[in-house]
């Protein structure tokens, strides 16, 4: 006690100074119209400032949600997309109907893991069968192909990297539908290579490749890339292509589930069966 009151007798000078200061200001403020408003004026100001900085931060410390509803939204609009739905035609009362019913649906995903300078590259998932993912189902980006998945466990998945010596996919030329296989040979993170283009096809730089019809894993017409050079073999092109998914960066992705591909694979199983 006695230390505090030596303090305050030490420091008197200062605090009589500070009140008779605060007296003037109160003074000042109340009893004239031009400082008041002044004062009103930057204390609004400063408020405002404070109130922007707050909800910078809060806007920063909500991204994650932000981003989740953003992922969940598109999923839901790549759901409704005419590529993820099949046309089921039937005639009734000598009237042609046509029904598009869904096929592909989008779950949602965040990469948490990811290689592209190893020969087999795989990337991690943060969601597993808990949330519907099963093995061999497609991994797309906002922007193009990803990968497979290979294996799932509850939470977390791992799929085989389109940079992957066993990845190969059936693609075609958009604007010309020609259809080959894209592969990748290890030896550029942001290429590819389609193969068994045929000479005779009007293949050129700068067009789009696309998934074909005969994908089962990838909703027709999903972006791959763009080709990048074409040179003449014997009797097919070599074609590199470049992704539009920027593998080495790739952060936000949705898991494709082929609703029909069970009973498609069925059906075809038991016609090679029946070939035996």
């Amino acid at each position: 006690m006695s230390n505090l009151i030596a303090f305050f007798v030490r420091y008197y000078r200062l605090f009589l100074f500070l009140l008779l200061q605060s007296i003037s200001l109160y003074l000042v403020i109340n009893f004239n119209k031009y400082q008041s408003a002044a004062l009103f004026d930057y204390t609004y100001e400063a408020s405002g400032k404070f109130y922007a900085m707050y909800d910078e931060v809060n806007q920063y410390f909500n991204l994650l949600e932000t981003n989740n509803q953003l992922l969940a939204e598109n999923a839901r609009l790549r759901t409704q997309l005419l590529s993820s739905k099949y046309a089921d035609t039937a005639r009734q009362h000598d009237k042609n109907d046509t029904v598009y019913k869904q096929k592909f649906s989008f779950i949602p995903s965040q990469v948490i893991n990811n290689s592209v300078n190893n020969k087999n590259n795989y990337l991690t998932l943060d969601i597993g069968s808990e949330k519907n993912i099963n093995k061999l189902m497609g991994v797309v980006s906002p922007e193009g192909i990803v990968g497979i998945t290979r294996n799932v466990s509850p939470h977390f998945s791992t799929v085989l990297s389109v940079l992957h010596s066993e990845f190969n996919l059936s693609a075609e030329i958009a604007d010309i539908k020609v259809v080959g296989t894209i592969t990748w040979d290890g030896r550029y993170p942001d290429e590819m290579i389609l193969k068994d283009i045929p000479i005779q096809a009007k293949a050129h730089k700068g067009q789009v490749v696309v998934t074909s019809q005969y994908s089962v894993t990838f909703p027709y017409g999903t972006p791959v890339g763009v080709i990048k050079s074409v040179e003449m073999g014997e009797t097919f092109f070599n074609i590199r292509v470049k992704l539009f998914a920027d593998m080495r960066n790739v952060r936000k992705v949705y898991v494709v589930n082929n609703i029909m591909k069970k009973e498609q694979e069925t059906v075809e199983q038991k016609s090679k069966e029946e070939e035996k």
